[in-house]
């Protein structure tokens, strides 16, 4: 028994000896936990205002791209239209060589 009070009382002796510097080791630890609050607070805001501008940028994008989309669609029919006007002239212009060959060929019979 005598053993085991000794080892007891070098315990509680241990003890009262590192409480202080465990004091002194969280007086100085604070500093530190709050600055890692605060980083850690700062983290998180960036990463709210990346997510932030990630979901703006993506809504300008699916605006631009329906924008392009139209746009295109507009050319189209522009070409398509324009396409139906080459074709039109292009019979006409054929209409008008026969009409100059018959009116030359009756100049000629005459």
């Amino acid at each position: 028994m005598d053993e085991q009070k000794l080892v007891e009382m070098m315990r509680s002796v241990i003890r009262e000896e590192l409480q202080p510097m465990r004091e002194e080791i969280r007086k100085e630890l604070q500093p530190l936990q709050k600055r890692l609050d605060s980083l850690e607070e700062g983290q998180k805001q960036i990463a709210k205002q990346i997510g932030d501008l990630t979901d703006k940028l993506l809504e300008k994008m699916d605006e631009q791209t329906r924008d392009a989309k139209s746009e295109v669609r507009q050319l189209a029919n522009i070409q398509e239209r324009q396409q139906s006007v080459i074709e039109l002239l292009s019979i006409r212009s054929v209409e008008h060589d026969a009409d100059i060959k018959r009116i030359k060929q009756l100049l000629m019979n005459q």
